[in-house]
């Protein structure tokens, strides 16, 4: 697996092409706005999924209008 900066341009762009193919994504939780739920150095896995399916609870990951990732609670 290549080593990229959870964040940055190269990371971006590979997970936008993982989860357009379906496939799950897997990567390592950096900064402590989750926790408890999500602590720094967690791995997390996020899959894509139909907006419709999202529920009150569920934590989301998406790409800002400005093109950076965020994993948020809804």
């Amino acid at each position: 697996m290549p080593n990229v900066s959870v964040g940055g341009p190269d990371f971006v762009e590979l997970a936008a092409d993982i989860l357009s193919k379906g496939d799950m994504l897997r990567f390592r939780a950096h900064g402590g706005s989750m926790y408890p739920f999500i602590k720094n150095g967690d791995i997390i896995k996020v899959k894509p999924m139909e907006a419709s399916a999202i529920r009150v609870g569920d934590v989301i990951f998406y790409r800002s209008v400005r093109g950076r990732l965020f994993a948020h609670r809804v």
